[in-house]
């Protein structure tokens, strides 16, 4: 009896896997700026030295507080070395006081955002970041994250995508979309400034996990019949 109410539980329980759509800024096909640091001999990595180097920021909030796992965005095809930075700001203006700092990771720091999100900023490569074709021209980076983020409704959220190319090899230019709930800014070293500019920048966040599907209340009423059911055909073999 016991085995068998174990067996219609789990017949009427299945897991799946789902990706659950967190934010999203559409991208625009054919439109796009410059997000990149020229990877030179006498300029590796993500460290701002070259007046060629250039990186935009979006920013954004989300309608209620909820978490992500996974940061898909959306350019031309383009190596695949980026670094990626996620900061929370109450700021109301998050370009105020923002500086480059030298670093290898592409990460940038101010007063005004203290908080880096993400697990590590990068540099990531082709082994953790997915490139697949959309459309003619247009291609989206998929990253999944080794642990959760939590995005907070009361936060500004700045997200930075910066592409670290080869000499000879094209840039990054980061897609933009037609939808947005607050400003993108530009920095371009040697300005040493932030500035605010027209637009948004296109990018996904995703929730992806496995969980049980509930039971809808006609199946626990189907298999409380069930059970009823086994319950009276057992008695009946006794008697």
């Amino acid at each position: 009896m016991k085995q068998t109410i174990t067996l219609a539980i789990l017949l009427l329980t299945t897991s799946t896997t789902y990706a659950s759509l967190v934010y999203n800024q559409a991208p625009l096909a054919g439109t796009g700026w410059n997000s990149s640091y020229v990877n030179l001999s006498t300029d590796p990595g993500f460290n701002g030295n070259s007046d060629a180097d250039q990186q935009v920021w979006a920013t954004f909030s989300v309608a209620a507080s909820t978490t992500i796992n996974e940061i898909v965005w959306y350019g031309n095809q383009a190596d695949i070395n980026f670094a990626v930075d996620l900061h929370s700001t109450t700021a109301i203006c998050p370009s105020c006081g923002l500086a480059n700092v030298t670093s290898t990771s592409g990460s940038y720091t101010t007063a005004n955002v203290p908080t880096e999100l993400m697990p590590t900023a990068g540099p990531y490569t082709s082994t953790q970041i997915h490139q697949a074709l959309i459309s003619p021209g247009l291609y989206s980076y998929t990253l999944d994250l080794p642990s959760e983020i939590t995005l907070n409704n009361s936060n500004l959220y700045v997200l930075s995508v910066v592409n670290n190319y080869s000499a000879g090899n094209n840039p990054f230019i980061w897609a933009n979309s037609a939808t947005g709930n607050s400003t993108s800014m530009d920095f371009v070293v040697g300005r040493a400034s932030f500035l605010p500019m027209p637009g948004y920048f296109a990018f996904t966040l995703n929730n992806t996990a496995v969980a049980a599907v509930p039971l809808p209340a006609a199946s626990w009423l189907f298999l409380s019949g069930i059970i009823g059911y086994l319950g009276v055909f057992r008695k009946s073999k006794k008697a």
